[in-house]
C-alpha cells in the first residue's frame, strides 16, 4: 500500500505533482513509457498519495528514490534533489509480497 491505496502487482510509473499551493502528490499510473507527466493518460493513474516534504536538507546533485525505515509492515519512501526531499510511507501487506531489503 502507498498511503491508504492498496497497490496491486505490476508495472507503474511513478510520477510527482505539485499543485501550487505548496503541497506535493505522488502519482501512481499504470501506463509505461510515458516521456512526460503531462502527457500521461489520467485515466490509468491508480492513485494521488499526498507526500510530506521538506527542504534545507544535505545536498543531493542526482535525482535519488530510497527506501528507508524499513520496518516488518513498513518502508518510507523519498524522492530527493537539491536540497529538498518528498516523502510517503510504503505499507507491506501481511499477505506478503513486498520486500525493503
Amino acid at each position: 500500500m502507498l498511503g491508504q491505496i492498496l497497490v496491486p502487482e505490476g508495472n507503474y510509473t511513478l510520477f510527482m505533482r505539485h499543485d501550487g499551493s505548496g503541497e506535493w502528490s505522488l502519482i501512481i499510473n499504470g501506463v509505461q513509457d510515458v516521456a512526460h507527466p503531462q502527457l500521461r493518460d489520467v485515466g490509468e493513474d491508480l492513485a494521488a498519495i499526498p507526500m510530506t516534504t521538506s527542504s534545507g536538507n544535505d545536498w543531493q546533485e542526482e535525482l535519488a528514490i530510497n527506501f528507508s525505515q524499513c520496518e516488518e509492515a513498513s518502508c518510507q519512501l523519498t524522492i530527493a534533489w537539491g536540497d529538498y526531499s518528498a516523502r510517503a510511507v510504503l505499507t507491506i501487506p501481511q499477505d506478503g509480497g513486498v520486500s525493503c531489503d
